[in-house]
């Protein structure tokens, strides 16, 4: 049975909050990067699965927390340039677009690797960023990168029948993608956003200019031509509320 779910209307549940996600980066591809917080399961395993079969990469690329930043330079490649007898390079994963590349182990990540990941994640055009956090709730990360990972699920309470089968309007975000540069921001709408993002103590200006992005293309998703406060709410649903410093009382 076709699946109802609308990110617009609907609750963000695990299943509306990933349709969201996707529809967005897919409408602006540099917001493609998402921490994924759970120890391995089966549950993680089936996510991951539909994930990846809606995002449809053309390839995909697991990086190791071991691994060292070299490791990805553009190098010679010693067997193919001694079989054909010239010169023949291995191929740097960062030059490549539509590509999913998936962060194994997160938590245990060298600082080394992880700074030179936040570089690429921060100025990501059109690559999709999976991260697998593996940490306990009382357990700090080694090399923490959600300051620059825009959006977040936590399946620790998700059971594998509250998954259910997501899907995406792709005719939409075409029209959508070529409508996004149209769409305006009026200074009301800006301070709007500022306040919220003081209100939860977040001054990290990454996590508040991908917000006004992700509204942005919920905007021209809902083809209109000027972000609204409704933008900017579901936009901070996504993006912003996980993480706050604080949430605020209200009485």
């Amino acid at each position: 049975m076709a699946n109802k779910i609308d990110f617009l209307e609907h609750a963000l549940d695990v299943n509306a909050l990933i349709q969201g996600i996707l529809t967005v980066s897919n409408i602006d591809p540099s917001l493609g990067s998402l921490s994924i917080n759970s120890n391995y399961s089966t549950v993680r395993e089936a996510f991951l699965s539909s994930l990846l079969s809606l995002l449809k990469p053309k390839r995909l690329k697991k990086i190791y927390p071991f691994q060292n930043p070299t490791d990805f330079a553009k190098s010679i490649n010693m067997i193919e340039t001694l079989t054909f007898g010239t010169p023949k390079y291995n191929e740097d994963i960062f030059s490549s677009s539509d590509i999913a590349l998936i962060l194994t182990n997160t938590e245990k990540m060298e600082k080394g690797l992880a700074t030179f990941l936040r570089n690429k994640i921060k100025n990501n055009k059109d690559k999709f960023f999976i991260a697998l956090d593996e940490s306990e709730s009382n357990e700090t990360s080694r090399a923490n990168l959600s300051d620059y990972l825009i959006f977040s699920i936590n399946l620790d309470k998700t059971r594998y029948k509250d998954l259910k089968k997501v899907t995406v309007n792709r005719k939409k975000i075409a029209e959508a993608k070529k409508n996004l540069a149209t769409v305006q921001v009026n200074k009301k709408i800006l301070d709007y956003l500022i306040g919220s993002a003081e209100m939860f103590s977040i001054s990290n200006m990454h996590t508040i200019f991908s917000t006004l992005k992700v509204a942005k293309s919920i905007c021209a998703y809902k083809r209109e031509k000027t972000v609204s406060r409704e933008d900017i709410n579901l936009a901070i649903s996504l993006s912003m509320i996980h993480k706050a410093k604080q949430i605020p009382e209200f009485k």
